[in-house]
């Protein structure tokens, strides 16, 4: 596979305007292959935009039909995660400076039941110089989030109440170290926070200095039980976790590849790679995700997939399907097809894949097709009604 351009870190603030009410994009025929469940499932999707400053789009999903409900301001709202009860959607806010301190912030929505509609809670600063924070990611109870703070080297855990209220930063773990970069790694850079599949855990990735680490959340604090050392200059980024929660991928942000590691019974992670694959990145590489024993990942211009031995957590390369260049991707509804987010085109196209297991077809990818405009998307979560 041909190597790509260095990963850059331009700003994703780009296009001007905002979305008008009617300004989606007509939904496609039926595809074949695709389960009747996955046509029909209703649900509402979320969506964050980098336009004027930032804005979250709220869209009511119909089948493979989205309709806009609403359109309300949000700062950089970079990553979004709907709470495990479905009644609250929390948005990282990735800006340099809130209340004219140097920290970024999250925000708490509370999502209408009939409609989607999401109404703010509250907003929460980060610690001081918690500044540009990257991801969040919200503890299997839904006690707590934990939200990887990029530009301030540290991870900030913030308690959410029962009515959905998010708490002040309760807990801050800062990192330090460095890598060889001499431009992207001068700090620490926590990058992606994932919780583990039995919940008791979170894996994150340092992309500034090269690291791995898995914490656990006592008492509302984070607590390191193990960091290893990755390939030097490779610049972990986004992970994806084995539904099986025994297989790790992890995104070399300045390699242009992707690793598999193992993860023992106790949750850690076996410190060399199983295997490392090349992978043609999209300029973002924070599109990566498993759906059953298939792992994909967005490139330049291309998705490309790899079968997953869910025993060794070996890789083999099974398809690239021509595609924009995509940010981020999550299950649609039926969870069995992916929704990317096309920053180029200011739209949100879904991934079609095979759903029966004929032929050894299974898993393979058949159509990006777009679903849905919006001026510089930048993240996306869904939720069945």
């Amino acid at each position: 596979m041909k190597q790509q351009a260095q990963w850059s870190r331009r700003a994703f603030v780009r296009g001007a305007g905002y979305l008008s009410a009617g300004s989606v994009v007509a939904a496609a025929a039926p595809t074949p292959g695709v389960a009747a469940h996955e046509q029909n499932a209703p649900g509402f999707g979320f969506v964050g935009s980098a336009t004027g400053g930032g804005s979250l789009h709220v869209f009511a999903i119909d089948g493979q039909h989205w309709r806009i409900q609403q359109r309300i301001s949000s700062k950089a709202p970079v990553s979004l995660a709907v709470h495990p009860k479905g009644r609250f959607l929390y948005v990282v806010n990735q800006v340099q400076e809130t209340g004219n301190l140097p920290r970024g912030s999250v925000e708490a929505y509370e999502i209408n039941t009939s409609d989607g509609r999401l109404a703010l809670i509250n907003r929460q600063p980060l610690a001081l110089s918690a500044v540009m924070p990257r991801m969040l990611a919200i503890t299997s109870d839904g006690r707590s989030i934990v939200v990887a703070v990029h530009g301030g080297g540290a991870y900030n855990v913030l308690p959410i109440k029962h009515d959905g209220t998010l708490g002040s930063v309760q807990s801050r773990f800062k990192e330090t170290g460095s890598g060889p970069h001499p431009q992207l790694q001068t700090s620490s850079h926590p990058h992606t926070v994932i919780v583990t599949a039995e919940g008791k855990t979170i894996i994150a990735s340092d992309e500034g200095s090269d690291r791995l680490s898995v914490f656990a959340i006592q008492n509302d604090h984070l607590v390191r039980q193990q960091q290893i050392q990755v390939a030097s200059g490779s610049g972990p980024g986004h992970l994806a976790l084995h539904e099986s929660g025994s297989n790790l991928f992890v995104v070399n942000s300045f390699q242009n590849s992707i690793s598999s590691y193992k993860l023992n019974a106790s949750g850690d992670i076996v410190e060399r790679p199983v295997c490392s694959v090349d992978a043609e990145l999209s300029n973002t590489n924070e599109a990566l995700i498993c759906i059953s024993d298939i792992l994909y990942a967005a490139g330049s211009s291309a998705i490309n997939s790899w079968k997953i031995d869910p025993i060794t957590g070996q890789l083999s390369h099974l398809q690239s399907l021509a595609c924009p260049p995509i940010r981020r991707l999550t299950k649609t509804l039926g969870g069995k097809n992916l929704i990317g987010v096309d920053l180029a085109n200011k739209r949100l196209v879904q991934i079609d894949i095979v759903g029966a297991d004929f032929d050894r077809q299974f898993g393979r990818m058949s159509h990006c097709r777009p679903i849905a405009s919006v001026d510089s998307p930048i993240s996306v979560a869904t939720k069945l009604s």
